[in-house]
């Protein structure tokens, strides 16, 4: 079976990867709907740039408030 990954777009592990993650958590996440994610048949691709922005609302800044 080939697998094609898009440009632009990351498998799973490798972004699981990159940000320091388990893919447990990843899945988590995912399930939570705290990041984004595509799904096309049984394969998970994530853009890193809507990763990134959507972990962004998470930031607390040095008043422990929200952004």
């Amino acid at each position: 079976m080939s697998e094609v990954t898009l440009k632009g777009f990351v498998r799973k592990s490798e972004q699981a990867a990159s940000l320091g993650l388990s893919t447990r958590l990843l899945n988590k996440w995912m399930l939570q709907r705290k990041i984004p994610y595509y799904k096309i048949g049984r394969t998970v691709l994530f853009k890193p740039s809507e990763v990134e922005a959507a972990l962004k609302k998470f930031r607390i800044n040095e008043t422990g408030k929200l952004n």
